[in-house]
């Protein structure tokens, strides 16, 4: 089991002084905190699956600085796969995180730390430990039959209905209820060619594989795993050359799930307009915008230190 080690406060050292140096130019200093509750993840989760960790205890001290928990486990080594969750009014956060398909079975570490005040490294909550188990795989079904062909053409055998192809369009109204998307990470006017995509969406049955397609010319956008709690998140990339217009994407799951919604991919060459400089709010919130970034990065660089000082005692 590799493990998150305590021994090392952080190697990136211009990293973490840079984050300081600004979070004390930008706001108050850092109040002493009490040790943290752990943070709650399932006992046992698939590999390339996806999960939800939550946590408390991480309240925003300065309504100007919201807190956020960084979060990561410890097969992150190599790709320092960090996930941000911003907590709310009363310190709580969720977010949500896999373990890469690949993952050696066993018992393995996840860690997190509040960040709650610009110009420190943040707080960090007790380690927790999961059981990653494989995934599980599916029979290859065994070839069918067709007891009606006596091997002379009668006229009278019946034909086999086709069966539609993996994430063919069946209509809106075939849309299973209670599927609906929860977040994406692009607003619909920043959605052109070579953007990549997070979207999350809930109400498929846990762990069902879902394979999602871009029509009208069927393009295989990605396949992805929801996780216990029936959550996909699916990170794609609208391909190059595609033209400007709705699309239909279609999400198909194999335990029979499905839903479809429309999305208007653009050019990318339209001029940032007084709405889109809305949604990213660049006008008021810069400062807070890259003191954020490298608060967060800090913590990170704090995780992954303790991280990988673990790996190499181990």
């Amino acid at each position: 089991m590799s493990r998150l080690s305590r021994s090392r406060v952080a190697v990136t050292t211009g990293l973490t002084l840079g984050t300081a140096t600004l979070g004390l130019a930008l706001a108050p200093a850092a109040l002493a905190a009490d040790p943290l509750p752990a943070p709650v993840a399932p006992a046992s989760v698939v590999a390339g699956a996806s999960f939800t960790v939550n946590g408390t205890a991480c309240p925003t001290l300065d309504e100007a600085y919201p807190a956020f928990a960084v979060v990561l486990t410890d097969e992150a080594l190599e790709t320092d796969d960090l996930v941000i969750g911003e907590s709310d009014a009363n310190g709580a956060w969720s977010v949500t995180l896999s373990f890469p398909t690949g993952t050696p079975a066993g018992a393995h570490q996840i860690g997190a730390v509040c960040s709650q005040v610009y110009g420190t490294e943040g707080t960090e909550y007790p380690f927790i430990t999961t059981t990653v188990t494989a995934p599980a795989t599916t029979p290859t079904p065994a070839p069918s039959t067709d007891t009606n062909d006596t091997g002379t053409d009668t006229g009278t055998d019946t034909a086999t209905p086709a069966t539609p192809a993996k994430g063919a369009i069946k209509g809106a109204s075939a849309n299973t209820a209670g599927i609906a998307p929860t977040s994406t990470s692009v607003p619909a006017s920043a959605v052109v060619p070579g953007k990549e995509i997070t979207k999350i969406l809930k109400g498929f049955q846990p762990f069902e594989v879902v394979t999602l397609v871009m029509h009208s010319t069927p393009t295989v956008l990605g396949t992805f795993t929801a996780d216990a709690n029936g959550v996909v998140t699916a990170t794609y990339t609208i391909p190059a050359g595609t033209t400007e217009a709705d699309h239909t994407f279609v999400y198909d799951g194999n335990k029979g799930s499905y839903f479809q919604e429309t999305v208007h991919v653009g050019t990318g060459t339209t001029t940032a307009s007084s709405s889109n400089l809305a949604y990213t709010g660049a006008s008021v919130a810069v400062p807070l915008a890259l003191g954020g970034a490298l608060v967060i990065a800090g913590s990170g660089a704090l995780l992954v230190s303790r991280r990988r000082t673990g790996a190499t005692q181990a």
